[in-house]
C-alpha cells in the first residue's frame, strides 16, 4: 500500500491536478467515494485468500507451478506417491505456460474494475498503466515458461503497476468522500 501511495502521489501533484480534481469533485457530487474505497477492499479480500493459499501450500511443501496436489487412490493400505505437475521439459513448460495464464486470470479482473474507476479520473495516467501491465504481464508469462524462478522480476514490475493504480485509487476515492 505505501509503494502504490508512492507512485500515485506524484501523479496527482505533478499531472493534470485541475482534470483530476475537477472529476474527483464529480464523484464527490455522486458520493460515489465509497466505490473507490470498496475496490481497494476487495483487492486486499483477494490478497489475504491468496496469502492463505500459499501459506498453506508453502506449509505442505507444494512449491509452484503446482498449486494442487492430486492422489491416486488404492485400496486400503496401498499408498501411492502423490501426483505433481511435471516440470521438466516441453510437457513442464506448457504446465508453466498455463499457470502463467491462469495467473492473469486471478489478478485481471479487479485490475480491470481499477483500470475503469481510474481511468474516469486519471485518463492518460490509467493508459500508461495499462501499457506497464501489458508489457510486464506479457514477459512474467513468457520468463514463467521458461523456468519458476525466472517470474519474480517481471512480477515485481507488474506489483508496482498495481499499487500506482490502487493509490490513486485512494487518492480519487478519499478525496471525493472529503468533498462530499
Amino acid at each position: 500500500m505505501l509503494m502504490g501511495q508512492a507512485l500515485a502521489w506524484p501523479i496527482y501533484l505533478f499531472g493534470n491536478r485541475e482534470a483530476y480534481d475537477a472529476k474527483i469533485d464529480i464523484l464527490a457530487s455522486l458520493n460515489l467515494g465509497w466505490v473507490y474505497i470498496a475496490l481497494f477492499v476487495v483487492y486486499y479480500t483477494k490478497q489475504v485468500v491468496s496469502s492463505n493459499a500459499s501459506l498453506a501450500r508453502n506449509h505442505a511443501g507444494v512449491l509452484l507451478p503446482n498449486h494442487t496436489v492430486h492422489k491416486v487412490m488404492v485400496s486400503e493400505g496401498k499408498p501411492l506417491p502423490y501426483a505433481l505437475l511435471e516440470e521438466e521439459g516441453p510437457v513442464g513448460a506448457a504446465n508453466r505456460a498455463q499457470r502463467g495464464f491462469d495467473n492473469l486470470m486471478e489478478y485481471l479482473p479487479m485490475y480491470l474494475a481499477y483500470l475503469l474507476a481510474n481511468g474516469f479520473v486519471y485518463p492518460f495516467p490509467a493508459f500508461l498503466n495499462a501499457c506497464v501491465f501489458f508489457v510486464t504481464r506479457v514477459k512474467y508469462a513468457v520468463d514463467y515458461t521458461k523456468a519458476t524462478d525466472a517470474r519474480a522480476g517481471a512480477f515485481a514490475l507488474y506489483g508496482m503497476a498495481q499499487a500506482c493504480m490502487e493509490g490513486m485509487l485512494l487518492i480519487a476515492g478519499v478525496k471525493a468522500l472529503l468533498r462530499a
